[in-house]
């Protein structure tokens, strides 16, 4: 091969060796991104491990960005770091920016996604949440299962020293225990026995229902059943408001007795007075009771001998008579007193020496009493008779 031939494939592999490179620097870093429009945004953590320009920035796993820069909040601590977000990603105001680590150190920031209807602007500073150390969680769990692996040690201790607390009370009651077992084993065959018996109910009760006529009384009790539901809300609401009557006549009995209770005391003073008449009267009814029951009393024997009662008749109707008898001697001493008034010379010495003509003036007459008809003749006959 001559050294021409040979500096010909020198130049040959020198080509396809840039070719290869140039394309996977194409493939592999993303030269497309240097010519993407992009905005930078400020994140605050308390602390960022693992980070640094050129970590990856991610929304729901999916790249966006990436870490331009970091620098310390001198002002209020922490880090701040700055990233490149691509143009047409927005991001809202309330997504929180979760700084994620992974077990062999690789770190990325990675928001998850708000609600809000504002958006991130070129610019603006969010709030990351500090990140979750895998060794500090280990540390954890190590902690955490050491004092496990302590607590199973006491509980195994418990456990052994409950082993031995039952063995010995089964060794010390083993009679008991025998008893109990054969109680058991009785017990368990009741119990079978019961649910035989319970399963011969169910099957009378299959048969039951399975029967037509039943399924036919059934099917019409359910169909009668909400007119029996709606007859129960009627009673119930007419109870209701027969208690509401009977409140509102509570209610106007206390208004009524509200003011006796207030004059109780003298109504019972005046209830009590009462009682004493009515015992002095009780009293004084019992003596009169006496005397009409005393065999020699008069009212006894007014009320028990006839012939008294007839005597009392006659004499009433005798005085009757002798009242009206008594009219023309009452109406003539009437008229004579008028006379001697007008003329008492009639009765003395002037009456001597002047006489009268004997005439009346200005005297009003008597009336006359009224006819009466007793023992079949007129007043007039009996007066008469009297005379």
């Amino acid at each position: 091969m001559s050294e021409r031939q040979l500096q010909f494939r020198v130049g040959i592999f020198t080509v396809f060796a840039i070719v290869a490179a140039s394309a996977m620097v194409i493939a592999f870093g993303k030269v497309d991104s240097l010519f993407d429009e992009s905005y930078q945004i400020a994140v605050h953590f308390e602390k960022a491990p693992g980070i640094f320009p050129g970590t990856p920035v991610r929304k729901n796993g999916i790249s966006i960005g990436k870490v331009v820069d970091i620098r310390f909040d001198d002002e209020h601590g922490g880090v701040i770091i700055v990233a490149d977000i691509q143009q047409h990603v927005k991001l809202r105001t309330d997504a929180k920016p979760l700084l994620q680590r992974t077990l062999i150190g690789d770190a990325s920031i990675n928001f998850e996604p708000g609600t809000s209807q504002e958006f991130v602007k070129p610019g603006q500073q969010l709030h990351g949440v500090p990140p979750i150390d895998p060794m500090e969680i280990v540390g954890r769990l190590e902690t955490q299962f050491s004092d496990a692996v302590a607590s199973l040690e006491q509980t195994s201790i418990e456990y052994r020293s409950l082993a031995k607390n039952v063995n010995g009370l089964i060794n010390e009651n083993r009679g008991q225990i025998e008893v109990i077992i054969a109680k058991a084993a009785t017990s368990l065959d009741e119990f079978a026995v019961t649910m035989r018996g319970m399963q011969n109910a169910i099957d009378a009760a299959n048969a039951l229902v399975a029967d037509e006529a039943n399924q036919k009384a059934i099917k019409e009790t359910l169909q009668i059943l909400p007119t029996l539901v709606e007859d129960t809300r009627k009673t119930v609401n007419a109870a209701q408001r027969t208690i509401s009557n009977i409140d509102e006549n509570m209610i106007n009995l206390k208004n009524v007795t509200g003011p006796l209770a207030e004059r109780s005391e003298r109504m019972t003073a005046r209830v009590e007075s009462i009682l004493v008449s009515a015992e002095g009267f009780a009293a004084e009814l019992d003596k009169f009771a006496h005397l009409v029951n005393d065999g020699d009393g008069s009212l006894h024997l007014l009320a028990s001998d006839p012939k008294l009662y007839k005597n009392l008749n006659r004499s009433a109707e005798s005085l009757s008579v002798l009242l009206s008898n008594l009219g023309p001697v009452l109406r003539d001493l009437r008229v004579f007193s008028d006379k001697i008034a007008r003329h008492p010379e009639l009765i003395g010495v002037r009456g001597a020496l002047r006489g009268s003509d004997g005439l009346k003036s200005d005297t009003r007459p008597v009336p006359s009493p009224p006819e009466r008809t007793s023992n079949g003749s007129s007043s007039r006959a009996g007066r008469s008779d009297f005379r």
